[in-house]
């Protein structure tokens, strides 16, 4: 099927699809430093998708950096340890993960109500129009 023959949302898909494949691909150049090598002291050079699994163990974990302050009037610099409290989304993404759980996107959170509720709120809204009706033309 040629893309003019793709409807909208087939469209979307096979976007999307080519936006994962090339995301999966850059994922996995290495490309990042993470840190040095212990025997050698050369910088030890990682994907760039562990990289990204790093900075969400960190976020998730926390983290102190240290800053150097400046006092603009007086010029005066000072070592100021910073302290970054661990990120809660962070922390529900890592758990969700090592326990195999998918992350949410967006359009799952906003899916319509479950199919009881619905039901259920149809059912109030027709017996409130019935007593609303009952109310308006009845002779008490």
């Amino acid at each position: 099927m040629s893309e003019e023959e793709k409807s909208p949302h087939g469209l979307k898909t096979s976007a999307g699809m080519m936006l994962s494949k090339f995301l999966r691909q850059i994922g996995q150049e290495r490309t990042e430093v993470a840190g040095s090598d212990t025997e050698t002291g050369q910088p030890r050079l990682v994907s760039k998708a562990e990289q990204l699994a790093r900075t969400i163990w960190q976020l998730a974990l926390g983290w102190k950096e240290e800053v150097v302050e400046e006092d603009l009037k007086t010029g005066h610099k000072k070592r100021v340890v910073k302290e970054h409290k661990p990120d809660n989304t962070m922390i529900s993404l890592v758990f969700d993960r090592l326990e195999g759980k998918v992350a949410a996107t967006e359009s799952e959170k906003s899916k319509k109500q479950p199919l009881s509720q619905r039901v259920n709120d149809q059912a109030k809204k027709r017996v409130n129009a019935l007593v609303g009706e009952s109310d308006d033309g009845g002779d008490s």
